[in-house]
């Protein structure tokens, strides 16, 4: 299993991320309603905190970034985005489990680093960007209950 630095790995959720957002902005082009206008902007301000915290972490000296975990980039997450390539979102529904099926998968991926290290500040880390995605979640489902869907 190969070894990346935090740093490595943040930038990594962040392609991740990058390419949700596409899927999404090329979903709303075809299917343009509120609801997918409303999950990129959900999207767009998860990345926009999830920037804040990488900030942090620099700003207080940014050693939890420079460690060194096992990190399988092929792991689960990619799995999950490689699968949803091959059948881009067409659907609003489609869209929806998209972007939950990422951000769960991103919850995994940051449970499975929190325990891998000893590292109370790196734990930290990740349990703070365990909440950032389960706040993305939460918002997530909010917009598509809000839109009557379900």
């Amino acid at each position: 299993m190969a070894y990346q630095t935090i740093r490595d790995i943040v930038e990594h959720v962040r392609s991740v991320h990058r390419r949700l957002c596409d899927a999404v902005r090329e979903a709303r082009s075809e299917a343009d309603d509120e609801r997918t206008a409303l999950l990129l902007a959900v999207i767009d301000e998860h990345e926009s905190t999830l920037e804040r915290a990488v900030e942090s972490a620099q700003q207080t000296g940014g050693s939890v970034l420079d460690t060194w975990l096992q990190f399988d980039p092929n792991a689960e997450v990619e799995r999950a985005m490689r699968h949803r390539a091959s059948d881009s979102p067409s659907s609003r529904d489609a869209i929806v489990a998209h972007v939950l099926e990422t951000e769960n998968s991103l919850m995994r991926l940051y449970e499975l680093l929190r325990g891998s290290t000893s590292s109370p500040s790196v734990q930290s880390f990740f349990l703070s960007l365990l909440e950032i995605e389960d706040s993305a979640v939460r918002q997530s489902a909010r917009v598509v209950l809000e839109a009557g869907d379900i």
